[in-house]
This record gives C-alpha cells, sequence and structure tokens, in this order.
C-alpha cells in the first residue's frame, strides 16, 4: 500500500548467468485504473580476459640431464570480472607444472597469477611441448609453446697413438688425455683394447670415471717392442656421448730389430761414437723394459 503523495523503493537485482548484454521488462500490476506499468531494464555481463605472458618466448634455455631450469608463466586477468582458471595442462613430462589441490583457480579483475614452470629433460637433445590454459574466457583455450635443450657431455681425447719404431725388448710410453669438453658431464663407462695383447698395455686406467664439463684425465699407453710383425692396435673408448658412444683409437708401433737385451749400452753408444760389438741392444727407440714379463705370446708370433 502506498499512500496518497508517497513512494516505494523496490531494488532490482542484475545477477547474470552468462556473459554478454542483457535486457528485461519489469511489470508492475496494481489498482491504478491504467493498468500495468511496464519498465525495460539492461545490464552487460563482461566477460574475463585471459592474458598469457611467458619470458624468452617459452625458450627455457639448456638443462643437464638431472638437473632442470624454471621459467614463469604470468597468467593475467585484463577483463572487468573475475577470471577462474579451470586447469593448466602440460603436453610432456619433461616440463612439469605445480601441484594445484583445487581448480578454479579465481584472478580478480587487473589481477594475475604467477605459475612456475620446470624443464627437467630425462634424455639428450632438444626438447619442445605445448601448455594449455584453460578458463571461462570465452575467447577458449590459451596454449604456450615450449622448447628447452639438453646437452650433452662430449668426448675428445688429445695426444698422438703414433709411436713409430721402437728398439726390440725396449718400451715405449705415449699419454692420451681424454676430455670433456661439451657442456655437461660425461661418463666414460670403460676404457681398453680391442683385442688381448702383450705387447700392449694401459698404465693407471682410471676409467669407469665420471668427467664434467671442462675435465681432463690422463692415461698412458705402453708399447713393448716384441712384436715380430707391426700390426696396429685399437683402442676402444666407450662413454655417454651420444654422438660418439663408441670410440676406435688406431695405435701404431712396430719393432727396430737389431738385437735384443736388458742390459744398458755403455757410454759410447749413448754419445753415438760406440765401436764395441755388443750382444745386448741400447735401447735407442724407447727405454729398458727387460723387468716385464717375457713369455711368449705365440699367436701373436705365428702372424
Amino acid at each position: 500500500n502506498i499512500a496518497p503523495g508517497s513512494s516505494l523503493e523496490v531494488p532490482i537485482r542484475f545477477q547474470p548467468g552468462s556473459f554478454g548484454p542483457k535486457s528485461a521488462t519489469i511489470t508492475v500490476t496494481s489498482n491504478d485504473p491504467g493498468g500495468p506499468k511496464k519498465v525495460t531494464v539492461s545490464g552487460d555481463a563482461k566477460a574475463p580476459r585471459l592474458a598469457v605472458v611467458i619470458a624468452d618466448s617459452g625458450n627455457f634455455g639448456n638443462a643437464c640431464l638431472g638437473s632442470f631450469a624454471d621459467e614463469s608463466v604470468i597468467l593475467s586477468n585484463s577483463g572487468h570480472c573475475t577470471l577462474s582458471v579451470l586447469s593448466l595442462t602440460s603436453s610432456s613430462g619433461e616440463f612439469l607444472i605445480p601441484n594445484v589441490l583445487s581448480y578454479p583457480l579465481s584472478i580478480a579483475a587487473g589481477g594475475s597469477l604467477e605459475i612456475p614452470i620446470r624443464f627437467q629433460p630425462t634424455s639428450f637433445g632438444a626438447k619442445s611441448a605445448t601448455l594449455t590454459v584453460a578458463s571461462d574466457d570465452p575467447a577458449g583455450l590459451r596454449t604456450i609453446p615450449m622448447l628447452g635443450f639438453a646437452p650433452s657431455g662430449k668426448l675428445t681425447v688429445t695426444g698422438s697413438t703414433s709411436f713409430g719404431g721402437v728398439t726390440a725388448c725396449c718400451c715405449a710410453d705415449r699419454t692420451l688425455s681424454i676430455c670433456n669438453t661439451g657442456d655437461c658431464v660425461l661418463h666414460v663407462t670403460g676404457m681398453g683394447f680391442k683385442r688381448k695383447s702383450r705387447h700392449w698395455m694401459l698404465l693407471n686406467n682410471p676409467f669407469p670415471a665420471t668427467l664434467h664439463a671442462g675435465s681432463c684425465l690422463s692415461v698412458v699407453i705402453r708399447y713393448k717392442a716384441t712384436e715380430k710383425c707391426a700390426r696396429s692396435c685399437e683402442l676402444i673408448i666407450e662413454s655417454d656421448d651420444p654422438k660418439t658412444p663408441v670410440k676406435a683409437l688406431e695405435v701404431l708401433a712396430y719393432t727396430i730389430w737389431d738385437g735384443c737385451g736388458c742390459k744398458d749400452c755403455c757410454e759410447g753408444c749413448r754419445k753415438g761414437g760406440c765401436e764395441k760389438g755388443h750382444t745386448e741392444a741400447c735401447c735407442r727407440q724407447g727405454y729398458p723394459c727387460c723387468c716385464d714379463d717375457d713369455e711368449d705370446d705365440k699367436d701373436d708370433d705365428k702372424n
């Protein structure tokens, strides 16, 4: 009941159930002889707007196996109403999103949310994935490409494997440096000769071993000049270098047969002017190694 000359205020609530412009007609029915009165009302349900920002166009750079690289994805609501983030998914298990206990995640109008993404590779090489963000933005899903690279160690060998001629019954050494010139750890799993021979041996073989980037380990190759026929031998190095998992090096030497003995030569021999006859040879090429095992290698001597 409204007394003559008075008024009554009636609150009307606009509560949209979907986005976009809305309109309605409110009808007031009373005992006014003029009949019902109609009032047109309208409103607009503004949609939230999801904006996604990630540094370096989603390139996470390099990450070694066993390590990781983190980048942040920023989800921003540039709309006029609260944004609900419904899910975050990655297309690869090497690009990890944080665990979320429950969805949706709400972002107020004008607000933002920082999401850490971790690149944790499980194998060598170039990696890619797609981050998908689902929300109630009417524009639909947002997809963000992500890139990363997992470098490996790189096996590099320096030093000569060519001995040249070595005086019979003498020994000669060559030192090799086994290095990692890659960006990540290199695992050298083994090093040895392809075939067993008493003429060749490795001194103080440090492998298997792990080489960090930029580091080296040395190994000494010894040749004992007792071969009657010169033959090469292959030195095999195995590692997790994906380009060269097995590296073969040819080691070469030959025996200079001018007698064979274990005694040191005289002073004149060492100076190069000796005219004496010796039954034992001097180690003009190599050094004495007569204390080594001198048993015959029948298989080697027959070939």
